[in-house]
């Protein structure tokens, strides 16, 4: 046998051996979440207080227009980074712009709750602006959600309100589960301080 056949066993059998490790080797398993409203906090309306209001898309800055989970580490405390197998369902500029909708259309504050792809001609328009939703890994472990959201007259063509927001839930526990529901309850903070305030300018 030349020594050119037995290289290329000695080759072939290496890249066998190599495949067979590769696939014996168990992948990370994806991970992925969703925020969940409070229903059972929802003040709801007996009689809606508009005829109609269009949620328009969110917007979301920097990692946040990804779907993964995004935390600042304790070892350094001005980096940000992503969870590589840790994602939302959803962009959270998608997130934010559903949840909206549903906390509306349960509260009955509008007859009509939609959004831009429905193409109504809404009475208001609801427009948000994501701008920090992420744990903190440092000595005081939390979660920081930060936004702006903004109630527009469309027929006046103008801004009625605007209310700027930041929320931070200290963690009692460690691990991504226990982040996600601690954002889910900073959402909910934010939504219905949102709602208390826009309540009381329509019945202003």
């Amino acid at each position: 046998m030349s020594v050119f056949m037995k290289v290329g066993q000695s080759l072939v059998l290496l890249g066998g051996l190599l495949l067979l490790m590769s696939c014996s080797r168990v992948l990370p398993k994806d991970y992925y979440y969703r925020v969940q409203l409070d229903n059972t906090a929802i003040v709801k309306e007996q009689t809606p207080l508009i005829k109609s209001v269009v949620v328009q898309n969110f917007q979301a800055l920097g990692l946040l227009r990804e779907r993964n989970i995004v935390y600042v580490p304790d070892s350094s405390p001005n980096e940000v980074r992503q969870y590589n197998y840790h994602s939302w369902i959803e962009v959270p500029a998608i997130l934010f712009q559903q949840l909206m909708v549903d906390f509306l259309q349960q509260s009955n504050l509008s007859e009509l709750v939609v959004t831009p792809r429905m193409h109504v001609d809404a009475e208001y328009e609801i427009r948000g602006r994501v701008d920090r939703f992420e744990l903190v890994q440092t000595d005081s472990p939390r979660v920081v959600l930060k936004m702006e959201i903004v109630l527009r007259s469309v027929k006046q063509n103008r801004m009625i309100y605007l209310g700027r927001y930041q929320q931070e839930i200290p963690l009692l526990k460690t691990g991504v589960n226990a982040s996600v529901s601690a954002l889910s309850d900073a959402v909910n903070q934010v939504y219905q301080q949102f709602f208390a305030e826009l309540r009381d300018y329509l019945l202003g």
